[in-house]
């Protein structure tokens, strides 16, 4: 599947960033947490607070959405 077709199914008003500036990739927002964080395991790898929730159509253009299956991807191969 094509980064296109990705993003052409991506249904939220809002995703989910990671602060640093080298971060080039978005999270479907985790629906059970209070802060940002996103839904995948990437969040035991950073510290919560440095999540920040965005408007998904201002960064489509210039992210790769996370193909974690909690996120947008399909089953691991």
């Amino acid at each position: 599947m094509s980064q296109a077709a990705d993003v052409d199914a991506v249904e939220l008003e809002r995703v989910v960033e990671y602060r640093a500036r080298s971060s080039g990739v978005v999270h479907r927002p985790d629906p059970d947490s209070d802060e940002p964080a996103p839904a995948c395991p990437e969040a035991d790898a950073h510290d919560d607070r440095e999540y920040r929730e965005v408007a998904f159509a201002a960064i489509v253009s210039h992210r790769r959405l996370c193909q974690n299956p909690e996120c947008f991807g399909g089953d691991w191969r």
